[in-house]
């Protein structure tokens, strides 16, 4: 059940959303920068970030708000609960993604990316690769150039300005993700070979794929892994064949 009571609170600007972890690679600091250059043809425009994080970049960006004399403009609200956070993704303007390009970034996909296009809201992401791929290729979205707060802000003027567009693009994201190729009933499991998955079995929530596989290669195994990783969460496979196999595979690494 959601609860639009933190969307209610700015129903007169148009908004501009962060919903997520605060980190020094999530592009705020770009994305709070390029509100100053915004808000000159927007003068309702707030950017307000909602999430909990690192107290140093959390402060650090307190000291760009305030030297850049944005107090009406931004706001960071700290951690909300999911209830709320999902009724001010839908009623916001834009949602935004403004990762910085980095390593990480560049082979990482947010859950908030999909969880965004399931909202009819615009969506704004940077140009790291797996944002910019998924967005463009679904014509899902607006896609800035990462760590440019000049190319931040025209996006957020291009949506602001041409409401139609970002309504169809808007619509091409939902569409996506619960029909196209974003839709797991639509493809393979992660592209998973059907017949280690014969039942289309999934997983708890419908972002654990990724996560197993992200997982799997951020800590440098295989596919195979992951493909085994599944077998197990099905109970298509006994974990201690797993333990077996790794201990061989550490014995002649």
């Amino acid at each position: 059940e959601t609860n639009p009571r933190l969307a209610i609170q700015y129903k007169d600007n148009f908004l501009v959303s962060y919903i997520g972890g605060i980190g020094p690679h999530r592009g705020l600091d770009t994305a709070i920068q390029g509100t100053t250059e915004a808000k000159d043809q927007i003068p309702n425009l707030k950017l307000i970030i909602v999430g909990s994080g690192s107290p140093a970049v959390i402060a650090h960006l307190k000291s760009i708000i305030e030297e850049k004399d944005l107090d009406q403009y931004v706001e960071i609200l700290g951690y909300h609960p999911f209830s709320e956070v999902w009724a001010l993704m839908k009623h916001s303007n834009v949602n935004i993604i403004p990762h910085q390009s980095n390593s990480h970034t560049n082979n990482t996909i947010p859950h908030k990316l999909f969880q965004i296009m399931m909202t009819d809201s615009p969506l704004l992401v940077s140009s790291c690769a797996p944002l910019k791929r998924v967005v463009e290729s679904n014509d899902a979205g607006f896609v800035f150039e990462a760590n440019s707060a000049s190319s931040f802000a025209a996006s957020i003027i291009q949506i602001h300005n041409d409401k139609k567009e970002a309504q169809k693009r808007s619509l091409n994201a939902k569409e996506a993700v619960l029909k196209g190729e974003l839709n797991w009933e639509v493809d393979e499991l992660e592209h998973i070979p059907g017949e280690y998955n014969p039942n289309g079995d999934k997983m708890e929530c419908f972002m654990q794929a990724s996560r197993d596989y992200i997982k799997w290669l951020k800590r440098g195994y295989s596919r195979m892994t992951q493909i085994n990783s599944q077998l197990v969460r099905n109970n298509k496979m006994d974990p201690k064949s797993i333990f077996t196999f790794f201990d061989v595979f550490s014995f002649f690494s």
